[in-house]
């Protein structure tokens, strides 16, 4: 998890708490509370709102991460997973792929502005 830690840590200091366009979706990082943050990539839904895919809501406690979250409105059905024993290797793997994408994005020459 430390791994983790420094990698969510890392894109939360290249990417910003912001929303930005980029690769035709938006990716956001905003800060819930001074431990909590919200990492989440948004598509645009049929009414212009915005869906999850996915959204992760982590805690980053005396340089630990614990991820407390996931929720995701575009898989059919919707998947929400709160912590637990049984679903921190979910958890984990979900988080995983999304800091990829993030790290891939910010490795890559931006598209957009921030929103």
């Amino acid at each position: 998890m430390e791994n983790l830690y420094q990698r969510f840590k890392t894109v939360v200091r290249k990417f910003g708490l912001s929303k930005q366009y980029l690769a035709g979706d938006f990716y956001r990082i905003c800060q819930i509370s001074p431990d909590c943050y919200s990492i989440a990539c948004l598509k645009a839904g049929p009414c212009g709102e915005s869906l999850y895919h996915p959204q992760l809501k982590v805690s980053t406690q005396h340089h630990q991460l614990v991820i407390l979250s996931y929720f995701d409105n575009v898989e059919t059905p919707a998947q929400s997973v709160l912590l637990s024993e049984e679903s921190t290797e979910f958890l984990e793997t979900k988080l995983e792929i999304l800091l990829a994408r993030f790290e891939h994005l910010l490795s890559i020459e931006p598209s957009g502005d921030s929103v």
